[in-house]
């Protein structure tokens, strides 16, 4: 909090200087008993008037003296705006079973380390609304967009590698992607497609899909996961890099490929953050003036000292 008049504070001290120095006139009434008078004890809430009528009258005018001052602070803030929408598109086909990924545990399957890095991105993403989209030689929703991202890992970890077919529609999966991106209002929609593979299913192309994205304001990150690696007896299948980076410089989105859990942490993690930096709101600087509060305590207090004299604390000389 900053003062706009430090200099008003003096005010406080000086009215009270002012009331110690002043000396009002007593008022008393002519008895022959004023010493049997003088015997009898006050009573607690005689005892309790000055000290409380007084102490009112001093918070009040140091409250009158702050307000004079005209305390302010500044708030840096962010503009309030719509969650963001990410919709997650993974591929499931059967090609995702390859043991080539590397982990700090040992080489796992490709998709043992997308469900990992996967869960722990949805851990990070507090007020974004997310939605799963799976796809293999077919595409479906396996959530739609949603703020439960509890929910979302839990479908997450419950997907199982071949469950929509053993082609790779990468088409299919991205329009339906982009159609589940558009079903609620929202500033900035994304949708981060990872595969494993090239497209060989679906009716979609992955380039007119791409384009319907840009078209309708959906950015496309893609991921390309594995490599050459023969695993388990397993050829590892080959993503078509060439597409992916279309798709992506397409809708204004990035393309990345990872080999490991480690680098497709990295991913998610420079995804997360060109999402925030996208979409941060716009910043501003707000100032709040703090001396009406002052003034209405002030004068509440006033009000209340005032009646409670005339009420509660009243003094007949």
């Amino acid at each position: 909090m900053t003062l706009d008049n430090p200099w008003a504070l003096i005010i406080a001290p000086f009215v009270a200087i002012l009331a110690l120095v002043r000396r009002p006139t007593p008022n008393h009434i002519l008895t022959p008993f004023s010493s049997l008078l003088q015997s009898i004890p006050p009573s607690f809430r005689l005892r309790c008037r000055s000290p409380i009528l007084a102490g009112g009258c001093g918070i009040a005018t140091l409250l009158l003296s702050l307000a004079a001052t005209r305390p302010f602070a500044v708030i840096d803030q962010i503009e309030p705006h719509e969650a963001r929408t990410i919709i997650l598109a993974i591929d499931i086909s059967r090609s995702m079973e390859a043991i080539d990924f590397e982990s700090p545990i040992g080489t796992i399957s490709r998709f043992a380390g997308v469900t990992q890095v996967v869960s722990s991105f949805l851990e990070r993403r507090h007020t974004d609304r997310i939605g799963l989209v799976v796809f293999g030689a077919s595409a479906f929703v396996q959530s739609p967009v949603t703020q439960d991202h509890g929910l979302i890992a839990q479908l997450v970890k419950g997907l199982r590698v071949g469950i929509a077919g053993d082609g790779t529609a990468l088409g299919d999966g991205l329009g339906v992607s982009v159609k589940r991106a558009l079903e609620v209002p929202a500033r900035s929609r994304a949708v981060v497609l990872l595969t494993d593979g090239v497209n060989t299913a679906g009716s979609v192309s992955p380039q007119k899909a791409s384009e319907v994205a840009r078209d309708l304001g959906v950015t496309v990150h893609t991921i390309g996961i594995g490599g050459t690696r023969i695993a388990q007896g397993m050829q590892g299948a080959e993503f078509d890099e060439g597409l992916l980076q279309r798709v992506a410089h397409t809708t204004g989105g990035t393309y990345s490929n990872a080999s490991s859990v480690e680098q497709l942490e990295a991913v998610y993690d420079r995804i997360e953050a060109l999402e925030l930096s996208r979409d941060d709101g716009q910043r501003e600087l707000l100032v709040e003036e703090y001396y009406p509060l002052c003034i209405t305590a002030a004068l509440v207090l006033y009000v209340g000292v005032v009646l409670s004299a005339r009420t509660l604390f009243l003094r007949i000389p």
